[in-house]
């Protein structure tokens, strides 16, 4: 057992392994925040629309995003190459 803490204390001491993780450790915190706002800003919006028009804001957000995806229809990589 100590063999193996000495090879995990002397792993964490590289500092190519240290700025991973900590760039790791950033990237998680900023999706988890991003997620907690969506969640809140989710549950508020529900709330002031209530059920029927939440309902008509989520049928209108699928039908915009049918069609965002054939008016994008490859230009992505296009616009990237040139």
């Amino acid at each position: 057992m100590k063999k193996a803490i000495d090879i995990l204390k002397s792993w964490f001491s590289n500092n190519i392994v240290r700025q991973y993780l900590q760039g790791s450790f950033w990237m998680t915190a900023a999706r988890l925040a991003w997620i907690f706002s969506a969640f809140t800003i989710g549950i508020a919006v529900v709330r002031k629309l209530g059920p029927k028009d939440y309902g008509y804001l989520n049928y209108v957000a699928a039908y915009v995003g049918m069609f965002s995806v054939l008016a994008n229809l490859g230009l992505d990589v296009i616009a990237e190459r040139e």
